[in-house]
Protein backbone atom coordinates (compact mmCIF):
# COMPACT_ATOMS: atom_id res chain seq x y z
CA UNK A 1 0.00 0.00 0.00
CA UNK A 2 1.40 3.43 -0.96
CA UNK A 3 0.54 6.55 0.95
CA UNK A 4 0.69 9.97 -0.72
CA UNK A 5 1.92 13.35 0.64
CA UNK A 6 0.08 14.70 3.62
CA UNK A 7 -0.43 18.23 4.81
CA UNK A 8 -0.84 17.69 8.52
CA UNK A 9 -0.22 15.09 11.21
CA UNK A 10 0.82 11.58 10.12
CA UNK A 11 -0.27 8.84 12.53
CA UNK A 12 2.22 7.32 14.97
CA UNK A 13 11.63 13.16 11.82
CA UNK A 14 22.46 13.91 10.36
CA UNK A 15 26.40 12.86 6.77
CA UNK A 16 29.78 14.98 6.88
CA UNK A 17 31.38 16.94 4.05
CA UNK A 18 31.25 15.89 0.46
CA UNK A 19 30.05 12.51 -0.66
CA UNK A 20 32.80 10.30 -1.95
CA UNK A 21 32.59 7.86 -4.79
CA UNK A 22 29.15 6.70 -3.70
CA UNK A 23 27.70 10.16 -4.40
CA UNK A 24 28.61 9.87 -8.04
CA UNK A 25 26.09 7.14 -8.64
CA UNK A 26 23.13 8.20 -10.74
CA UNK A 27 19.94 8.56 -8.64
CA UNK A 28 17.96 6.83 -11.37
CA UNK A 29 19.77 3.53 -10.73
CA UNK A 30 19.65 3.76 -6.95
CA UNK A 31 17.59 1.01 -5.36
CA UNK A 32 16.81 0.73 -1.67
CA UNK A 33 15.76 -2.56 -0.11
CA UNK A 34 14.30 -3.08 3.32
CA UNK A 35 17.15 -4.29 5.58
CA UNK A 36 15.46 -5.27 8.77
CA UNK A 37 14.57 -1.59 8.97
CA UNK A 38 13.86 -0.01 12.32
CA UNK A 39 13.90 -3.17 14.39
CA UNK A 40 17.49 -3.97 13.33
CA UNK A 41 20.64 -2.01 12.41
CA UNK A 42 19.77 -0.53 9.02
CA UNK A 43 17.25 2.03 7.85
CA UNK A 44 17.79 1.43 4.14
CA UNK A 45 19.59 -1.16 2.07
CA UNK A 46 20.40 -0.76 -1.59
CA UNK A 47 22.42 -2.34 -4.34
CA UNK A 48 23.38 1.14 -5.51
CA UNK A 49 22.43 4.32 -3.74
CA UNK A 50 23.66 7.70 -2.56
CA UNK A 51 22.17 10.79 -0.96
CA UNK A 52 23.46 14.20 -0.01
CA UNK A 53 22.75 16.58 2.76
CA UNK A 54 21.16 19.70 4.09
CA UNK A 55 21.26 22.17 6.90
CA UNK A 56 20.76 25.65 8.27
CA UNK A 57 21.70 27.72 11.22
CA UNK A 58 20.48 30.05 13.95
CA UNK A 59 21.90 31.70 17.10
CA UNK A 60 23.23 29.46 19.87
CA UNK A 61 21.11 28.53 22.87
CA UNK A 62 22.44 28.07 26.40
CA UNK A 63 20.64 24.75 26.95
CA UNK A 64 18.41 22.39 24.99
CA UNK A 65 15.47 23.13 27.30
CA UNK A 66 15.95 26.89 27.05
CA UNK A 67 16.12 26.73 23.26
CA UNK A 68 12.99 24.61 23.07
CA UNK A 69 11.09 26.99 25.34
CA UNK A 70 12.26 29.98 23.34
CA UNK A 71 11.12 28.32 20.13
CA UNK A 72 7.71 27.43 21.57
CA UNK A 73 7.12 30.96 22.82
CA UNK A 74 8.42 32.76 19.74
CA UNK A 75 5.90 34.70 17.68
CA UNK A 76 5.84 34.31 13.89
CA UNK A 77 8.27 36.65 12.18
CA UNK A 78 6.80 39.15 9.76
CA UNK A 79 10.12 40.08 8.17
CA UNK A 80 13.08 37.95 7.13
CA UNK A 81 15.94 37.65 9.59
CA UNK A 82 19.49 37.39 8.28
CA UNK A 83 21.17 34.08 9.07
CA UNK A 84 24.74 34.27 10.32
CA UNK A 85 27.30 32.10 8.60
CA UNK A 86 28.98 29.96 11.24
CA UNK A 87 31.58 27.23 10.94
CA UNK A 88 29.75 24.01 10.02
CA UNK A 89 29.91 21.48 12.83
CA UNK A 90 28.31 18.09 13.16
CA UNK A 91 24.93 17.98 14.90
CA UNK A 92 24.99 16.77 18.49
CA UNK A 93 21.38 17.01 19.69
CA UNK A 94 17.84 17.40 18.36
CA UNK A 95 14.58 18.45 19.98
CA UNK A 96 11.05 18.59 18.58
CA UNK A 97 9.17 20.32 21.40
CA UNK A 98 5.57 19.61 20.46
CA UNK A 99 5.99 15.83 20.27
CA UNK A 100 8.57 15.46 23.02
CA UNK A 101 11.56 14.35 20.94
CA UNK A 102 14.78 15.14 22.84
CA UNK A 103 17.75 13.04 21.75
CA UNK A 104 21.49 13.10 21.25
CA UNK A 105 22.67 12.87 17.65
CA UNK A 106 25.53 10.57 16.64
CA UNK A 107 27.36 10.09 13.37
CA UNK A 108 26.43 7.12 11.20
CA UNK A 109 27.37 6.12 7.69
CA UNK A 110 26.71 3.74 4.86
CA UNK A 111 28.42 0.40 4.31
CA UNK A 112 28.34 -2.52 1.91
CA UNK A 113 27.18 -5.92 3.07
CA UNK A 114 28.58 -9.28 1.94
CA UNK A 115 26.36 -9.27 -1.13
CA UNK A 116 27.60 -5.85 -2.24
CA UNK A 117 24.39 -4.06 -1.32
CA UNK A 118 24.65 -0.59 0.17
CA UNK A 119 23.25 -0.45 3.71
CA UNK A 120 22.13 2.75 5.43
CA UNK A 121 22.95 2.34 9.11
CA UNK A 122 20.79 3.50 12.03
CA UNK A 123 21.85 4.55 15.52
CA UNK A 124 21.04 2.80 18.77
CA UNK A 125 19.25 4.90 21.39
CA UNK A 126 20.02 8.11 19.47
CA UNK A 127 19.19 9.95 16.29
CA UNK A 128 21.73 9.24 13.55
CA UNK A 129 23.23 11.86 11.24
CA UNK A 130 24.44 10.42 7.95
CA UNK A 131 27.94 11.83 7.95
CA UNK A 132 28.10 12.25 4.18
CA UNK A 133 25.14 14.62 4.18
CA UNK A 134 25.13 18.30 5.08
CA UNK A 135 25.90 19.67 8.52
CA UNK A 136 23.95 22.45 10.22
CA UNK A 137 24.87 25.72 8.56
CA UNK A 138 25.69 24.12 5.21
CA UNK A 139 23.44 24.27 2.14
CA UNK A 140 22.06 20.90 1.24
CA UNK A 141 20.03 18.09 2.74
CA UNK A 142 20.93 17.08 6.29
CA UNK A 143 19.54 13.58 6.76
CA UNK A 144 18.70 12.27 10.22
CA UNK A 145 17.15 8.91 11.03
CA UNK A 146 15.93 7.14 14.13
CA UNK A 147 14.09 4.04 15.25
CA UNK A 148 10.36 4.17 15.81
CA UNK A 149 10.66 1.06 17.98
CA UNK A 150 13.40 -1.49 18.52
CA UNK A 151 14.02 -3.83 21.43
CA UNK A 152 17.74 -3.58 20.85
CA UNK A 153 18.10 0.07 19.81
CA UNK A 154 15.37 2.14 21.44
CA UNK A 155 12.60 4.32 20.04
CA UNK A 156 13.86 7.89 19.70
CA UNK A 157 11.37 8.63 16.90
CA UNK A 158 8.45 6.83 18.54
CA UNK A 159 6.26 9.93 18.28
CA UNK A 160 7.52 11.19 14.92
CA UNK A 161 4.26 10.07 13.24
CA UNK A 162 2.51 12.71 15.37
CA UNK A 163 4.46 15.57 13.77
CA UNK A 164 2.58 18.16 11.72
CA UNK A 165 3.35 20.79 9.12
CA UNK A 166 4.44 23.95 10.95
CA UNK A 167 5.98 22.16 13.94
CA UNK A 168 9.39 23.33 15.10
CA UNK A 169 12.61 21.29 14.98
CA UNK A 170 15.78 22.43 16.75
CA UNK A 171 19.18 20.97 15.84
CA UNK A 172 22.19 21.72 18.04
CA UNK A 173 25.93 21.69 17.51
CA UNK A 174 28.53 22.30 20.22
CA UNK A 175 28.40 26.01 19.37
CA UNK A 176 25.00 26.88 17.92
CA UNK A 177 21.34 25.98 17.57
CA UNK A 178 19.45 25.82 14.28
CA UNK A 179 15.70 26.32 14.07
CA UNK A 180 13.54 24.68 11.41
CA UNK A 181 9.85 24.51 10.63
CA UNK A 182 8.26 21.39 9.16
CA UNK A 183 7.28 21.95 5.54
CA UNK A 184 6.03 18.53 4.51
CA UNK A 185 5.28 15.07 5.86
CA UNK A 186 5.22 12.01 3.59
CA UNK A 187 4.94 8.26 3.77
CA UNK A 188 6.93 6.57 0.99
CA UNK A 189 8.08 3.15 -0.11
CA UNK A 190 11.56 1.99 0.99
CA UNK A 191 12.95 2.47 -2.52
CA UNK A 192 12.28 6.23 -2.51
CA UNK A 193 15.97 7.08 -2.08
CA UNK A 194 15.46 10.48 -3.67
CA UNK A 195 14.26 11.84 -0.33
CA UNK A 196 17.88 11.53 0.84
CA UNK A 197 19.44 13.24 -2.16
CA UNK A 198 21.29 16.53 -1.95
CA UNK A 199 19.39 19.75 -2.49
CA UNK A 200 20.40 23.30 -3.28
CA UNK A 201 18.60 24.68 -0.25
CA UNK A 202 19.07 24.29 3.48
CA UNK A 203 16.76 21.52 4.67
CA UNK A 204 16.69 18.77 7.26
CA UNK A 205 15.08 15.42 6.46
CA UNK A 206 13.92 13.17 9.30
CA UNK A 207 13.26 9.50 8.52
CA UNK A 208 11.82 6.56 10.43
CA UNK A 209 10.04 3.32 9.58
CA UNK A 210 6.26 2.95 9.65
CA UNK A 211 3.86 1.49 10.58
CA UNK A 212 5.21 0.76 14.04
CA UNK A 213 5.85 -2.96 14.37
CA UNK A 214 5.58 -3.59 10.63
CA UNK A 215 8.18 -1.21 9.17
CA UNK A 216 7.19 -1.66 5.52
CA UNK A 217 7.26 2.04 4.63
CA UNK A 218 9.19 5.18 5.51
CA UNK A 219 7.92 8.34 7.19
CA UNK A 220 9.77 11.33 5.73
CA UNK A 221 9.62 14.76 7.38
CA UNK A 222 11.19 17.75 5.62
CA UNK A 223 11.85 20.97 7.56
CA UNK A 224 13.30 24.29 6.42
CA UNK A 225 15.00 27.11 8.34
CA UNK A 226 12.73 29.10 10.63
Amino acid sequence: MVWGPVEAVIADGYLNGRLGLAMKLVPAIMLLLVAGACSNSAMFKSSRATPTATATLVPPAPTYAAAAQSFAEAKPKTTPVAVRSLRPLRPTHITIPRIGVDSPVVEIDTRYDDSGALVWETAAYAVGHYSRTAKPGEPGNMVLSGHISSRAAGAVFKRLPEIAVGDGVIVFTTESSYFYKVRSVWVVEPDEVKVMESTGEHVVTLITCVPDGIYTQRLVVVAVPQ
